[in-house]
């Protein structure tokens, strides 16, 4: 038996940062991957919202970042699978649900930054961080 499929699909995310007074940052993402069809059926979307919290203290020497991924638990999928004589459905769900606190101190004084972080810097007109959520 022949048999013939074509798939067009979309991946997308959308990030935002911002930056608090009193040295806080918050940073949210959201990761969406459309419906994709597989040899014999499709994959249902899958999607997640991940979020961070900083606070800096001491001069933004030492930053303590708070990151939860996959807050609403919508990381599973749903798989529809057809064939002759046979169809079968079936949803996997994953633990992805995960919190992680982060503590970073700098060392050293700002003369010894490294040009990668004096350019940002100069760029940006102010010296915020963003918060990294390691996706």
């Amino acid at each position: 038996e022949g048999y013939t499929n074509s798939n067009s699909t979309w991946t997308g995310r959308f990030m935002t940062t911002l930056n608090l007074p009193a040295g806080f940052g918050l940073q949210a993402s959201f990761n969406y991957q459309g419906e994709m069809i597989m040899p014999q059926g499709t994959m249902d979307p899958v999607y997640s919202f991940d979020a961070a919290v900083k606070k800096d203290f001491f001069d933004k020497r030492l930053t303590i970042n708070f990151r939860v991924s996959d807050i609403f638990k919508t990381q599973g999928f749903n798989v529809n699978v057809a064939g002759a004589g046979f169809t079968q459905s079936f949803t996997r769900e994953r633990d992805s649900r995960m919190a992680f606190v982060t503590l970073t101190y700098k060392f050293g004084t700002k003369e010894k930054q490294s040009p990668r972080d004096k350019k940002k810097e100069t760029d940006n007109g102010d010296d915020n961080e963003t918060i990294d959520m390691d996706f």
